[in-house]
C-alpha cells in the first residue's frame, strides 16, 4: 500500500486548478491535469469525451440524465489528495444543480467521492471508485441548530467516527453550506468541499471526534419546494436535502445514534423527526430529540400556526403537529394509525419506538401523506384522504406507517423500503375490503410497471427512487406471499424487519432470509430483481400438446395454467424453466388463460387467452 503525500495547502490546491481550467486542458500528463479534464468533460464535453475519462457507468448514467433534463452542469471537485509514482487517489465530485438545491445531491452520490487512478505510459487513467464512507463508520452524530425562518439554519455537526480508511473522511453535504470551521480531535483541519462533497484531511485511527460549523440557506421556492423550502409562517428541510453531513441512504457505515438540540424563536413550533421535548426561555423554543435506533440522516419542519396535540394511539404516543384548520383531524389521524399500526404488528411485528409524529408541511404545495422520516409521516398542506377504493385502489396513508417496519441497504434501498410498504397497502386494502379490491389494486401496479418501466429500468439501479420500486418491488413481495403462503411469508417478513431494523438490509440478505424459510424461492424471485424486463410467455396448441415459449432470457415460474374444455374449467401448476415447454392436453380445448390469478408479474401479452387453431 503506498504511503500518501503531504497534503498541499487548499489555497495552493486552488492556484493550481485555476491554472489548468486558464487554457484548455488536453493532457493527462498528471492526475491533477485527468481531475481536471474530468470535470471539463462533465460540464462541456460530449458524452463520448467524458466517458473516455470517466469509466464508471454511475456517473456517466447521471451526466446523461442531467443532459436529458437540461441541468446546469457543475464540477466542484477534482483534487489529487495522495500520489506515488504509478498510482494516486483523487477526490472528485460533480453534479446537475436542480433549482433546488437538495434535488441535487442524489447526482454527486452517483459520482462523487475518492478514486483511484494509475499511471501507464505517460498518460493516468482511473481505474477504481470507493464508496464514500470508504470504510469510516458514523458512530454518533450531535447536531446543534438554530433555525432561522424565511432564511436557513445554523448548525454545528459534532460528529464521532471510525477513521479507517488512509485517505481522510468524506461525507455529502448541500452545496449550499457555507463551512465556517473544521476541527478534527479540537484541533483545525484541512478540508475541501464542492458540489454536495465535503472531505476532511482525518489522520487513520480508531476514531476522531468532528466538529464542522456553517451556515445554511433554504431555498423560498415556490418551483421544486419537495427537499427543502423556508417561508415566512412555515417550512421543511428533509433528510434527502442533505443539511448535515450523511453517507446517503442504504449506506450502513452511515447509520448512527442521533441526538439534536434546535432552537426556533418561541412563535414557531419544530418538529425534529425524532422523539422530542421542547422548552421556552423567553424568546426562544428549545427542542431536543434523540434517535429510537440508528439512522443516517433527520428531517426538520416549522410552523408559526401549528397547535401540537399528544394523543394516546394504544402503545405509541401518537404527537400532532397540525393548524386547527388541517384534515383529517387529530383523533380520527389517531384511530387510522392505531387501525393501521395494528394490522402491521399482527403479521408482522413491532419495531421498536414507542412515538410517532404526523406532520403538517404548509411549506410543500397540494396535500397527502408525502412521505416518513424516522418517526414522522409528513403530509401536505392538508392530509387528504387516508385510503381510496375507486377509481384506482391505494392505501398510502398505510404506505407511510409501513415504512417504519424496513430498512435496506443500496443498491437495493429504494425497492427494499418503497416495494415493501406499496405491497404493505395491499394488506390493508385485502383485509378492509376484500380480495377484489385487492386484485384491482395489483392490476393496477402492473400497469404501472409495464407503461413506465418494464425494459428501462433497473430495480437495483434506481439512485434517484424513479419509481420501479414501487411497482415491480411491491410484485416482488406479493409473489413471494403466493409461493410461500401466507404464514410462512409473514413470519420471513417478520424475520426481514427485526434484521433490516437493526442494520440496513442488502438484497442478500432480504433473500437468505425467505431462502430458509421456503428454499428454492430465491431462484424464482431473482429473475425479477435481476433482470430488466417480465417474462413473456407466448402458447400455442397443437397436435402434441400445449407449447409455452419465454421471448426473452430464460425463465423459471410456477405457472398455473387454467383450461376450458367442454366438460368445464380445470387448473394445473407446471414448473416453467428456460425457453420451452409442453404441457401435454386432454379432451376439446376452448381456451387457455395463464396465470388466471394474477399471481405472477408476466408481460400482458402472456394474459391473452390461448385459442386452438381454426380448422379449415
Amino acid at each position: 500500500m503506498m504511503t500518501p503525500r503531504k497534503m498541499q495547502p487548499v489555497a495552493t490546491l486552488r492556484a493550481v486548478l485555476f491554472l489548468f481550467l486558464a487554457g484548455s486542458i488536453r493532457a493527462q500528463e498528471t492526475p491533477q491535469q485527468l481531475g481536471d479534464l474530468v470535470l471539463e468533460h462533465f460540464r462541456t464535453g460530449t458524452p463520448e469525451a467524458f466517458a473516455d475519462v470517466y469509466p464508471f457507468p454511475e456517473g456517466r448514467a447521471m451526466r446523461a440524465g442531467a443532459v436529458r433534463m437540461q441541468l446546469p452542469r457543475e464540477g466542484g471537485l477534482a483534487r489529487v489528495t495522495a500520489q506515488s509514482d504509478n498510482e494516486a487517489i483523487l477526490l472528485l465530485a460533480a453534479h446537475g444543480r436542480h433549482i433546488n438545491s437538495g434535488d441535487s445531491v442524489w447526482m454527486t452520490v452517483e459520482l462523487g467521492g475518492l478514486h483511484r487512478a494509475v499511471k501507464e505510459g505517460s498518460r493516468w487513467k482511473l481505474v477504481e471508485r470507493w464508496p464514500v464512507d470508504h470504510g469510516n463508520r458514523m458512530l454518533a452524530q450531535h447536531l446543534d441548530v438554530t433555525v432561522i425562518p424565511n432564511q436557513g439554519l445554523a448548525v454545528t455537526a459534532e460528529i464521532s467516527t471510525e477513521v479507517r480508511s488512509e485517505y481522510g473522511w468524506a461525507a455529502f453535504l448541500n452545496s449550499n453550506a457555507r463551512i465556517a470551521n473544521v476541527l478534527v480531535n479540537g484541533r483545525q483541519a484541512a478540508y475541501e468541499f464542492g458540489s454536495n462533497l465535503l472531505w476532511i484531511n482525518v489522520p487513520r485511527q480508531s476514531n476522531a471526534k468532528l466538529r464542522i460549523t456553517y451556515q445554511l440557506d433554504i431555498e423560498e421556492g415556490p418551483d421544486n419546494s419537495n427537499s427543502g423550502c423556508f417561508l415566512k409562517r412555515a417550512g421543511h428541510v428533509r433528510n434527502q436535502y442533505a443539511w448535515h453531513p450523511l453517507f446517503w441512504f442504504g449506506n450502513g457505515n452511515g447509520n448512527a445514534r442521533f441526538s439534536i438540540t434546535a432552537r426556533i424563536p418561541s412563535a414557531y413550533h419544530l418538529t425534529t423527526s425524532l422523539p422530542q421535548t421542547e422548552s421556552l426561555d423567553g424568546d426562544t423554543r428549545t427542542v431536543r430529540g434523540a434517535s429510537i435506533r440508528e439512522t443516517p440522516a433527520l428531517t426538520l419542519s416549522y410552523d408559526r400556526d401549528w397547535k401540537p396535540q399528544r394523543i394516546n394511539a394504544g402503545a405509541t404516543t401518537l404527537e400532532v403537529f397540525s393548524t386547527p384548520d388541517f384534515e383529517p383531524a387529530p383523533a380520527k389521524i389517531a384511530a387510522e394509525f392505531r387501525r393501521s399500526y395494528e394490522i402491521l404488528e399482527k403479521r408482522f411485528g413491532a419495531p421498536a419506538g414507542g412515538y410517532f409524529a404526523i406532520v403538517q408541511g404548509r411549506s410543500r404545495s397540494g396535500g397527502g401523506w408525502h412521505n416518513l422520516a424516522n418517526q414522522a409521516i409528513f403530509a401536505g398542506s392538508y392530509g387528504g384522504t387516508f385510503y381510496a377504493v375507486d377509481p384506482v385502489p391505494r392505501a398510502n396513508f398505510f404506505h407511510e406507517v409501513a415504512h417504519a417496519w424496513t430498512n435496506g441497504a443500496a443498491p437495493a434501498d429504494h425497492f427494499l423500503t418503497e416495494g415493501w410498504a406499496t405491497f404493505a397497502e395491499s394488506v390493508f386494502l385485502r383485509e378492509q375490503f376484500g380480495k377484489e379490491v385487492e386484485r384491482r389494486f395489483w392490476e393496477a401496479q402492473a400497469n404501472s410497471y409495464f407503461s413506465q418501466h418494464d425494459g428501462k429500468s433497473a430495480l437495483l439501479r434506481d439512485p434517484g427512487n424513479a419509481g420501479v420500486a414501487y411497482s415491480k418491488g411491491a410484485w416482488i413481495f406479493r409473489m413471494l406471499e403466493s409461493q410461500m403462503g401466507t404464514d410462512k411469508f409473514s413470519a420471513a417478513a417478520a424475520a426481514f424487519s427485526r434484521q433490516s431494523l437493526k442494520r440496513p438490509a442488502s438484497v442478500e440478505e432480504f433473500l437468505a432470509i425467505f431462502e430458509q424459510a421456503r428454499p428454492g424461492v430465491t431462484e424464482f424471485i431473482r429473475q425479477y430483481i435481476d433482470g430488466l424486463s417480465a417474462p413473456r410467455i407466448t402458447g400455442r396448441i397443437e397436435p402434441s400438446g400445449l407449447i409455452l415459449d419465454s421471448q426473452g432470457p430464460p425463465a423459471h415460474l410456477p405457472l398455473d395454467i387454467e383450461i376450458e374444455t367442454a366438460a368445464g374449467h380445470t387448473r394445473q401448476t407446471v414448473e416453467f424453466r428456460a425457453n420451452s415447454l409442453t404441457v401435454t392436453l386432454s379432451g376439446t380445448i376452448k381456451s387457455i388463460r395463464l396465470d388466471p390469478d394474477w399471481k405472477l408479474l408476466l408481460n400482458p401479452l402472456s394474459r391473452l387467452p390461448i385459442q386452438p387453431p381454426s380448422r379449415p
